[in-house]
């Protein structure tokens, strides 16, 4: 899988998607996790189709800014 930035398209269903959100000097990205930053959260955030808004889940308000994103992994096969 790819990045997919921001600028050129969005999800089209809402859900979870991995994002890269770059704040002053540190990221989020599962890729590339740099320690310690304690501001650094989960970077699985939840996409809200209607309103075009990213947040780190479906219950928090806390809108996310991110530059990139990709659909999460498929779910192992036994």
């Amino acid at each position: 899988m790819k990045w997919i930035s921001v600028k050129k398209s969005l999800p089209i269903k809402s859900g979870r998607y991995l994002v890269f959100e770059k704040k002053g000097e540190h990221s989020h990205n599962l890729l590339a996790w740099q320690w310690p930053y304690p501001c650094c959260e989960s970077n699985i955030a939840y996409y809200d189709a209607y309103f075009k808004a990213w947040n780190w889940s479906s219950e928090e308000n806390e809108i996310l800014n991110p530059t990139h994103w990709m659909p999460l992994p498929n779910e192992p096969k036994e």
